[in-house]
């Protein structure tokens, strides 16, 4: 061992010093990879797929917005050393700042839209309430003088407007349309009250309204539109230019009255006919004809159900043709154990080809009290050569224009569900029942009798065997 050579107590002779390791040789293209300080994306193949990795410097700081999702490590050889470079598939989220904002803006003016548009409506509904039922307003004296006890509802919004009395016209003249139908009556005169009262005061100061009658009204069945005019004329109900304009024109939303819209004959004398259901009513003297006309045309639609109307199409008629075989019905049989019978009769002509009209008096009378104000005690040969869709004596044609009377719900049930008899003609006897025949021959035979021979004629219809 040589002199100078000193030996440290720690070294451990068996061991020997540790091979100096080779530097660590990397491809130009890792070294690049390496050197760089700034994230960058490279295409790393996957079989026929690329994806997009980003490698990161040796900061890895800033890393592009995304996922990162880790992929199977790169193994790249250098001599005996092995490099393996970490990549990670970078799936990048595009991010644009400007649409991002805009996008900020636009939630932003909408909703400010939105709020704007509930404190306006807020704004609104407060102040007209306010306005109509007098929540918070000036205690102050109002006088308003009426000259002109007919003018229009926007001629007294103004007049109460300009004295104080109300702060939204427009908002009034709707607030009387919905709640009294556009109705109000006034009294000539000054008038003083407090302008911190609602609408239904003020309307009341300017006329004090008398206490309203009832009345009891009896429609009874058959009547026609006629006749209920003037039923309820002669009770002080309405005028007959009123009434007349109503059923012709008033805005009834009825789903029975839908199909008359645009299918309605222009011979047809009322479109209502048929509909003012007879029965018994309650009304105020001050009631307005088309309230009337809505309590009639409500029963009606009581009475007159969804099971009616589906009997209806089973026998492939409208609702309205059922209403027009109800009314004849109606008129032609003086007693109800005699409308099943009747009800057969048309309906077997309406099926009998040989047959071509009803053939029945009773329309053409309808026609006579319409247009001449009255019928006549009997038809003539004359009568019977009426040119009119109401005559059902001539023509080739079954329904009238519309039904010729108001008929019960009995005669409606008989139009619906006649007698199985085969019946198709009828002929009345003197005590107002009838006698009905199958065959022509048999109904000249009951024809060519005396009032009193055919008065013996018993049918057994009413509780005994037939004898038709």
């Amino acid at each position: 061992m040589p002199k100078n050579k000193m030996i440290n107590k720690n070294d451990d002779p068996k061991k020997k010093s540790p091979k100096p390791r080779a530097p660590l040789a990397l491809s130009e293209e890792k070294k690049e990879i390496f050197s760089r300080k700034d994230n960058v994306v490279e295409k790393v193949s996957f079989g026929s797929d690329e994806k997009s990795v980003s490698v990161y410097g040796s900061d890895n700081t800033d890393a592009p917005l995304g996922f990162d999702i880790p992929v199977d490590k790169i193994s790249q050889k250098n001599g005996d050393s092995e490099v393996r470079v970490k990549e990670v598939v970078k799936h990048k989220v595009r991010y644009d700042r400007g649409s991002g904002v805009r996008s900020l803006a636009f939630t932003v003016s909408y909703l400010i839209i939105i709020i704007v548009l509930a404190v306006v409506l807020a704004h609104y509904i407060i102040t007209r309430a306010n306005d109509a039922f007098a929540f918070i307003k000036d205690d102050i004296t109002v006088e308003v003088t009426i000259e002109d006890t007919n003018m229009s509802l926007e001629e007294l919004a103004d007049l109460l407007y300009k004295k104080g009395a109300i702060s939204y016209p427009g908002f009034f003249q709707l607030y009387v349309k919905l709640k009294n139908e556009g109705e109000f009556t006034l009294k000539e005169g000054t008038h003083t009250f407090s302008a911190n009262n609602n609408y239904d005061v003020i309307l009341s100061s300017l006329d004090p309204v008398p206490p309203r009658e009832t009345i009891t009204i009896t429609i009874p069945e058959g009547f026609t539109t006629d006749d209920v005019i003037d039923l309820f004329v002669s009770k002080g109900i309405g005028t007959r230019e009123g009434f007349v304009d109503a059923i012709q024109n008033a805005e009834l939303n009825y789903w029975f009255l839908k199909p008359l819209e645009d299918n309605m004959s222009e011979e047809r004398f009322y479109r209502l006919e048929g509909y003012l259901y007879p029965d018994t009513y309650y009304f105020y003297t001050t009631s307005s004809e088309v309230s009337v006309l809505k309590k009639l045309l409500n029963n009606f639609g009581k009475k007159f159900n969804e099971a009616y109307a589906d009997r209806c199409e089973q026998l492939g008629i409208t609702v309205d043709e059922a209403i027009i075989l109800a009314s004849i019905i109606q008129s032609e049989a003086k007693y109800a154990a005699d409308y099943e019978f009747v009800s057969a009769v048309l309906h077997n002509r309406l099926k009998n080809n040989s047959f071509v009209r009803f053939d029945c008096d009773a329309t053409l009378q309808y026609y006579f009290r319409h247009v001449e104000g009255a019928r006549h005690p009997e038809l003539t040969a004359e009568d019977l050569l009426v040119d009119s869709l109401y005559n059902t004596r001539k023509g080739n044609h079954f329904f009238t224009p519309g039904p010729i009377c108001n008929p019960s719900l009995t005669a409606i049930k008989a139009a619906l569900y006649p007698s199985e008899r085969n019946f198709c003609y009828f002929i009345s006897k003197s005590n107002g029942y009838n006698v009905y025949s199958s065959t022509y021959a048999q109904h000249q035979k009951y024809v060519s009798m005396t009032p009193e021979q055919l008065l013996k004629v018993d049918q057994g219809l009413y509780g005994g065997d037939n004898e038709g």
